[in-house]
């Protein structure tokens, strides 16, 4: 995967999610950039929401072989909180059911240091995106991962599978 159709991808997951951008110049575009290590927003850039940055150089993990070596890729992809209105935990967990073989990791940022909900999501050069759309509404909704009855009456009866011979 390159850095192009990675960014894309993550743009199209992240969508109902991300903040904003304002420019200098007071045009406004989502929060999510490439950048270099180290390489921070241009002058009279303000960020408001999620903003979702990714390494341009991915990391490099020496694949020990019998013969030669060669290295996987993994993109590294920050993101930040710039408000307290974002749970990162949902949008963490969407993108690693997004990619396959991604981890998170939470970023400790001590007090006045910086916007204190950060993450650090590490995505396989390899993964595939499996496609899936995050649910509408966006902030605040939970990741698809079981079921739960909302408000069970006691004469609500509910049919959880059925099978066609004993198990």
């Amino acid at each position: 995967m390159d850095l192009l159709s990675l960014r894309s991808q993550l743009a199209t997951v992240l969508d109902p999610f991300l903040g904003t951008y304002t420019l200098a110049n007071g045009v406004t575009t989502p929060a999510i950039a490439a950048r270099t290590a180290g390489e921070g927003l241009a002058p009279g850039t303000k960020v408001t929401g999620l903003e979702c940055v990714i390494l341009v150089e991915p990391d490099l993990t020496p694949v020990l072989q019998y013969r030669g070596q060669s290295a996987l890729r993994d993109w590294l992809v920050y993101l930040t909180a710039w408000d307290d209105a974002t749970s990162m935990e949902t949008v963490a967990g969407i993108l690693l059911y997004s990619f396959s073989g991604s981890r998170a990791n939470k970023i400790q940022v001590p007090e006045r240091v910086g916007p204190k909900h950060q993450m650090l999501i590490t995505i396989p050069g390899g993964a595939q995106l499996l496609g899936y759309t995050p649910p509408a509404g966006g902030l605040g909704q939970e990741i698809p991962s079981g079921f739960s009855f909302l408000n069970p009456q006691a004469s609500t009866s509910f049919t959880l599978f059925r099978v066609s011979e004993d198990v």
